[in-house]
């Protein structure tokens, strides 16, 4: 089995709105991965969601709609 590196892709308002997008992310077969205010007997506070590095473009694409111009690669 191999590591799967997580890197941030946005943080969320709170954990509705991030399981929301962890559930979009997913659907794609993305992996993700919420951190923050997320549960526990109070969930408040803004919620990080990460995804695994080598999709990171996709997961961007997915969430904001267009695609991610790095201009180092260009």
């Amino acid at each position: 089995m191999t590591d799967v590196r997580f890197v941030r892709l946005l943080t969320a308002a709170g954990s509705f709105e991030g399981k929301l997008i962890a559930a979009q992310l997913g659907a794609e077969g993305i992996l993700w991965e919420l951190r923050g205010g997320v549960d526990g007997p109070y969930p408040v506070g803004p919620v990080d969601v990460y995804v695994e590095a080598d999709r990171f473009d996709e997961a961007c694409e997915l969430i904001t709609g267009e695609a991610v111009v790095d201009d180092d690669r260009v």
